[in-house]
């Protein structure tokens, strides 16, 4: 078995037995949860009904990205989201696994596809999860342009990560899909204190949706012309 540790070289606090116990109250584990938005981001959309009332000034990519999700888009293909994972408690904290929870599974969609095309060294552990699978596994990789997958067994089969109290660490997690739509969030197992428990990342700003590649292709294939200023709208992909 193989130990990832996370080092911060933070000092260590001498307690009370009360704040201890203060401490122990707290859930042992804090995490931050943000959707990665590339650049190049694609979306998949029921229909082109949704792009009727967009607002006429100019947006950020981050910015439609976000309205565009609000009006119900799914991430094209794969999606993207960082993890920053704390453990709060006074004890050793040992992550065992994280997961997939698929709430909802059905045929790609294939209404319209946009895209916002391209306008031109951090450490993290990149964990990859084939959302086709039955039960997804996460799967270490790089990302240097292109996914490559690193190892022949799953990453907690062999590994765990380990926490000092106070201690973080920071992972990216990518979902993709090419033959469904896919509603799902993230779970966290972990060993704190001898015991075993299960942290659900089930809230509204935390699901994640993605769709595949539709059989029969796009209605409509449409990327937003961004660098027409307050003239930017969607069009149609010549070819």
């Amino acid at each position: 078995m193989e130990f990832v540790t996370v080092s911060t070289g933070a000092a260590v606090v001498r307690s009370t037995g009360f704040l201890r116990n203060q401490w122990n109250r707290r859930k042992p584990l804090r995490v931050k949860f943000d959707r990665v938005i590339p650049g190049d981001w694609k979306l998949a959309l029921d229909s082109a009904d949704s792009l009727a009332d967009i607002p006429k000034e100019s947006h950020s990519s981050s910015d439609m990205y976000r309205y565009l999700a609000e009006r119900g888009a799914y991430d094209f293909r794969e999606s993207r989201a960082r993890l920053s994972i704390q453990n709060r408690s006074n004890r050793a904290c040992v992550i065992r696994e994280i997961r997939v929870v698929k709430t909802r599974v059905s045929s790609p969609i294939s209404g319209v596809r946009v895209r916002h095309p391209p306008a031109g060294a951090v450490d993290f552990i990149f964990l990859s999860f084939d959302l086709d699978s039955p039960s997804p596994n996460a799967w270490e990789c790089s990302y240097e342009g292109v996914r490559r997958q690193i190892g022949d067994v799953p990453y907690f089969d062999k590994r765990i990560i380990q926490l000092m109290p106070g201690e973080a660490c920071e992972l990216i997690v990518i979902g993709s899909t090419e033959a469904a739509s896919c509603e799902w969030h993230l779970e966290i197992i972990f060993d704190v204190q001898n015991k075993r428990k299960c942290l659900s990342l089930d809230n509204k700003d935390q699901m994640i949706k993605t769709s595949g590649v539709p059989l029969s292709g796009f209605e409509a294939d449409l990327h937003w012309t961004w660098w027409k200023g307050p003239d930017a709208r969607f069009e149609q992909i010549d070819g």
